[in-house]
């Protein structure tokens, strides 16, 4: 079959994968019964650009390529292994192999679960993984331009000078980086790959961790510090990028916020969750904090958040990372976890009930 998206109506072809019930291999080894991937056009190219398209039509002769952005959303029900990105939503759960269905496997492009599967999925035996750890540098870069977006207050003089013809270069309210003080709560992928983005910036950085002995935390050139108090106490930028746990929901709330010094930067690029935002919202009026985040508690954000009222907040619609141009590495990963599936081992990045709790 040709490598390429399947119409919605061409009925024939796609009856013709999903009917075959085992899966096999020809004599030059490609696997003959492959995935099913579930993208939008958009999704297949920034995903799996023409080399990995080719690596995927070599291993994968029979795949089946569905788009879920159609009006009539194609069955899926005979598809073993589901490969998906953003747009892929409210798989039922009689899909599962565990009700009678065929669906053993859910390879994600991206990192949440949840817009495609609940929590039951997984109770329920299914294989779940996403892009781990892959886009934490992105993710990282994208926290450095919070900051320097934040300090340089780049987002309102070019509104004054684009929209309102307003030159305002006398009072410029800009800030630098360079030799400020850095709090970073976290000490995973992300955090430790923000670490290496500042260093050129000559600041000190203070890292609240629980759990992490404190020479790795050195080891990078950081202190560490034994509360979040202590970690907002001393800090021009306070950037929140630990992991969401059960016992930290809403731990950055009133008692942390307000340690924070008067017109200091606060940026969130780990959950949502992590944050009390009726706290936030009250501390950065209060305290004028420059606020810079990526992640809400509600997703999208609802058109009246009191996050909005926040004087110059600087808010993105969760786009920290990837970029566009390098999503090509969780499609990389995607494939590199398929075959690991087929082979009969342990793909990497699988979600389990703790991990699929931690994810907003």
């Amino acid at each position: 079959m040709k490598f390429g998206l399947i119409a919605v109506g061409d009925a024939k072809a796609r009856t013709n994968v999903l009917n075959s019930s085992e899966q096999t291999r020809s004599t030059s080894g490609a696997v003959t019964n492959a995935p099913t991937f579930a993208l939008i056009p958009d999704e297949v190219n920034e995903f799996f650009p023409p080399s990995l398209q080719e690596r995927a039509q070599t291993h994968y002769r029979e795949s089946v390529w569905l788009n879920p952005g159609a009006p009539s959303y194609p069955q899926l029900e005979s598809a073993t292994v589901l490969v998906g990105a953003w747009r892929l939503r409210d798989i039922p759960i009689d899909f599962l192999k565990s009700r009678g269905g065929n669906l053993e496997y859910l390879c994600l492009l991206v990192g949440s679960p949840k817009r495609s599967i609940t929590r039951k999925h997984i109770e329920e035996g299914l294989l779940v993984t996403n892009w781990g750890n892959v886009c934490s540098p992105n993710i990282a870069e994208g926290a450095l331009t919070l900051i320097l977006s934040r300090l340089r207050v780049i987002y309102r003089y070019r509104d004054e000078l684009v929209r309102l013809g307003k030159w305002n270069n006398i009072r410029a309210e800009t800030a630098t980086l360079m030799g400020k003080r850095v709090s970073i709560h976290g000490f995973g992928n992300l955090a430790r790959a923000l670490i290496r983005l500042l260093k050129p910036f000559n600041v000190s950085i203070a890292v609240y961790a629980p759990g992490v002995p404190v020479e790795l935390i050195r080891a990078v050139g950081a202190v560490a510090v034994d509360s979040l108090f202590h970690l907002a106490e001393n800090c021009d930028v306070f950037v929140e990028a630990e992991a969401l746990r059960a016992d930290n929901h809403g731990c950055i709330n009133q008692c942390v916020l307000s340690r924070l010094p008067i017109g200091s930067v606060f940026v969130n690029v780990a959950r949502g969750a992590l944050v009390n935002e009726v706290d936030l919202v009250q501390v950065a009026k209060d305290r004028d904090l420059k606020v810079a985040l990526d992640v809400y508690q509600q997703e999208p954000l609802p058109s009246d958040s009191p996050l909005f009222s926040i004087p110059d907040v600087l808010l993105l619609p969760h786009m920290s990372g990837p970029t566009k141009d390098i999503r090509w590495i969780c499609g990389e990963l995607a494939l590199d976890n398929l075959n690991l599936y087929y082979a009969g081992q342990q793909p990497k990045n699988v979600i389990g009930l703790q991990e699929f709790d931690r994810i907003t």
